[in-house]
């Protein structure tokens, strides 16, 4: 008993300092990220080289991931990543189309392997720990999942607070003082009318320059730090135990080293593999969620931190609202994935559904006013809880439904979500964002309906149903 003790500690200790690099890397990245649509909004840059970076990880996705997770190791993979968001915050020094936009590209090439990299690896502890534990492999992958989200979504916090503290409490001419703010260009009727940008542009970018550049390489040195944590303390995964947890007595034969063929074969039976994936009708009802997912965490830090945060109340007070909302988000993925555990993924969707639609309702018929400007930090709450459902949600539904082919459906995922990031971004200087919330509610509508029917034709009558969806029996058919 000692000594499985003893395993599963050990366990958790590798998840924990894996994860606290995570956090480092992305308490660094997502600051800038989230601040791209407002600190670079002249000609749309920020937003351009957002769009620049998700659509060559879409396509990067699709193509190489497969092959550069085999071929180089997840490890690798998440090292390389750490170094191109490097690059993209260093960049920022000098933010011009030219750099910016190549900076983007960098970055969507390390992002498309990033995130199966990531999950690979959370999975992988889970599966470890679930031989030492007393319940279902699925049962700790979930909890696994949840307690990274969390980790990840606090990472949010803890960077936007330093971003606070260097842009809003060191500045002594902040612009705190909303009471000269033009608000009925603001929320729903933000357009990016470069006339009006321009007249309007110190509400969007710092008033110090210093203040910026300062946060900027404190940024920079969270994700060195990161790497420092990756690079020497974090193990690769070892195939062979994953094989073995699998219960595969043979080692897996698409390893591109056991093959003679050669590297460009191997990429093409793995587009083939991916593209076959891909029409698999199960992988095509889930799509829309994946989709829709990159749509909403785009809608946060682009539209959100923009229209909302930035305009309404000064970019040197986003930090403390995306600090808001990473709270909110880091929370409900932790209770997220307590609920999916307990009651079943059906009713998680129903919560997240539900707060969806209430926040989009709050965004469309809520008329701004000196008064009511606390509004703005309960958008941003409410943006933390829903991405804290729908991520590990959408997530954990993809490895679940297709457990003999996880790192494809990892992949898969990925690259539909990183393809509707690049979708919001792309049009988010093109359409107003009140057009944008009504074409997302009707998204959110469709995959909803498409999710069920996914369930109800291929798990109603399944053995697994009640473990996909109505976990100890405790759970509720949607």
């Amino acid at each position: 008993m000692s000594s499985t003790a003893s395993l599963r500690r050990q366990i958790v200790i590798k998840f924990a300092i894996f994860t606290s690099g995570i956090f480092l890397t992305f308490a660094g990245y997502l600051v800038l990220l989230g601040l791209q649509s407002s600190i670079n909004i002249e000609d749309g840059v920020g937003n351009a080289s957002v769009t620049a970076t998700y659509v060559t990880a879409s396509l990067f996705g699709v193509t190489l991931t497969p092959l550069i997770l085999k071929r180089f190791g997840k490890k690798a993979c998440v090292l390389f990543c750490e170094f191109t968001y490097l690059v993209y915050i260093l960049v920022n020094y000098y933010p011009e189309s030219y750099t910016l936009i190549p900076a983007g590209v960098i970055v969507g090439m390390g992002e498309a392997t990033m995130w199966p990299a990531m999950m690979l690896f959370v999975v992988h502890y889970a599966r470890r720990f679930a031989r030492h534990g007393t319940k279902s492999t699925e049962r700790y992958t979930t909890e696994f999942i949840g307690l990274f989200y969390c980790a990840f979504q606090f990472s949010g916090v803890f960077g936007n607070l330093i971003n606070y503290a260097i842009l809003y409490g060191g500045s002594s001419n902040a612009s705190s003082d909303t009471s000269a703010r033009e608000l009925s260009y603001c929320g729903i009727n933000d357009c990016q009318v470069p006339n009006i940008t321009a007249q309007y542009l110190n509400q969007y970018v710092p008033a110090s320059q210093t203040l910026l550049y300062i946060m900027i390489g404190v940024m920079a040195g969270l994700v060195l730090l990161a790497m420092l944590i990756h690079s020497t303390l974090v193990r690769d995964i070892d195939q062979s135990l994953e094989v073995e947890d699998k219960g595969n007595e043979n080692p897996p034969d698409d390893d591109v080293s056991n093959h003679d063929d050669g590297a460009w074969q191997f990429i093409t039976r793995t587009f083939m593999g991916t593209l076959l994936h891909l029409i698999n009708p199960k992988q095509l009802l889930i799509t829309p969620f994946a989709l829709y997912s990159g749509f909403f965490m785009a809608f946060g830090f682009t539209e959100v931190s923009r229209a909302f945060g930035s305009c309404m109340l000064g970019v040197e007070q986003v930090g403390l609202m995306l600090a808001v909302t990473g709270a909110a988000d880091s929370l409900m993925s932790f209770v997220s994935g307590r609920i999916s555990g307990r009651f079943g993924r059906n009713f998680t969707f129903i919560v997240g559904f539900f707060l969806d639609i209430s926040n989009y309702m709050i965004c469309l018929f809520w008329v701004p006013s000196q008064s009511s400007l606390w509004v703005v930090y309960i958008i941003f709450a409410m943006v933390g809880l829903i991405d804290g459902v729908w991520q590990p949600l959408v997530n954990e539904m993809h490895g679940a439904y297709f457990p003999e082919n996880e790192e494809v459906a990892f992949t898969v995922w990925n690259m539909y979500t990183l393809v509707g990031i690049a979708w919001q971004t792309g049009w988010s200087s093109s359409l107003c964002v009140s057009t944008k919330i009504y074409v997302q509610i009707a998204f959110l509508c469709f995959s909803m309906i498409c999710h069920r029917v996914s369930v109800w034709i291929y798990y109603r009558k399944s053995p697994k149903y009640d473990e996909l969806n109505v976990v100890e029996n405790k759970g509720t058919a949607f």
